[in-house]
């Protein structure tokens, strides 16, 4: 389980103070299908961010399975974003001369796994993401809609309990949005956490509850029937 309480992160511009993130408290149930929604400068991915420790709250907590993850200190949150958090950005990050096989494995190299075995998982993961016969193909080659089942490919090879996309639908035409969302309905459906910031309202209507975003608050919790 995820849980925030009185989560706050504030930006200082010349003489202005913006409030991404502004006092947030919500509890993110395991195995549920997350959509964050709201406009531009609303706070999502700053919110997503602050959830895969990839800045720091100001104020708050966070709270994964009972330990609280917000001042730990950089081994220990590193140690959290390589095995508990898995991320999907809308750019893919991926490295382009590198195959995917390669691309899925980065995040394995830290744990210390046998090459065997690390190959293994990996070849198992671009399967269960329809990519198996690409392992050896260059990222640079791929399509849009491939990148990003690559991307997330990698963001589970580590077996994450929590799925974390930022608009992982932005850069793909309507079919390979669609086989993008099946998969993360899937990833859900399969018992890990998937927590998505999308503007697109048929995407959010994919997931379990909708968290509407606005000024740096969650002005509303909507389950999907």
């Amino acid at each position: 389980m995820l849980m925030v309480s009185e989560l706050k992160k504030y930006y200082k511009i010349e003489s202005n103070i913006i409030k991404a993130v502004d006092g947030i408290t919500y509890r993110f149930e395991n195995g549920k299908f997350y959509a964050i929604t709201g406009r531009s400068g609303s706070g999502k991915s700053t919110f997503l961010s602050l959830l895969g420790g990839l800045i720091n709250a100001d104020s708050g907590k966070i709270e994964f399975n009972g330990k609280e993850i917000t001042g730990l200190n950089d081994n220990k949150l590193s140690e959290y974003r390589n095995k508990s958090i898995g991320i999907v950005f809308q750019n893919y990050c991926l490295e382009p001369t590198y195959t995917c096989i390669e691309n899925v494995l980065l995040p394995t190299y830290p744990a210390g796994t046998g090459k065997a075995k690390r190959n293994e998982a990996a070849g198992k993961i671009l399967e269960y993401v329809g990519m198996s016969e690409r392992n050896n193909q260059q990222v640079k080659s791929l399509s849009g809609g491939e990148k990003q089942r690559i991307a997330l490919a990698r963001a589970l090879i580590n077996n994450p309990d929590i799925i974390l996309a930022d608009e992982p639908t932005g850069n793909l035409d309507s079919e390979n949005g669609k086989i993008v969302m099946s998969l993360l309905r899937k990833i859900a459906d399969d018992g890990k956490t998937v927590i998505m910031v999308t503007h697109n309202q048929e995407d959010a209507l994919k997931a379990d509850a909708v968290l509407r975003f606005v000024d740096g608050r969650i002005d509303g919790d909507y389950p999907n029937d």
